[in-house]
């Protein structure tokens, strides 16, 4: 009895384990775009997790980010250059996009926390290179 109640325990435990989301990684790189009349400094941004997505719902959240970023219109605006959100391994997702300068880490962890309703798991964005 007492090995059937441990075993129950560790069932439980591994159950519990293999729901929890991992973290997301989420990077912003400062660039300039060229493409624009008056080059001027952009930031890339690219958000990605490995685990919490199937595949049936890439649809809906990437829906969810577009509609949750664009409500930061003023401090957010998107280039139309490099757009993704894709389903890259099975439970996995990229989101990337490519917007103004004054578009922070913050705004971009919110939306994606929103968007996943914590499934893809809390991205901390960080600037890289």
């Amino acid at each position: 009895m007492a090995l059937l109640s441990r075993l129950s325990l560790l069932l439980l435990g591994l159950i519990f384990l293999g729901q929890t989301a991992s973290a997301a990684t989420c990077t912003l790189k400062k660039t300039r775009n060229h493409m624009m009349p008056f080059p001027r400094e952009v930031v890339r941004v690219v958000v990605k997790t490995d685990t919490g997505v199937d595949s049936a719902q890439v649809s809906d959240v990437c829906g969810a980010l577009w509609k949750g970023i664009s409500t930061f219109e003023d401090a957010c605006r998107i280039f139309g250059v490099g757009l993704a959100c894709t389903q890259e391994a099975e439970g996995g997702l990229t989101w990337g996009f490519t917007t103004t300068g004054s578009c922070g880490g913050e705004i971009v962890e919110g939306v994606w926390k929103k968007a996943t309703e914590g499934r893809g798991g809390d991205a901390k964005c960080e600037f890289s290179g």
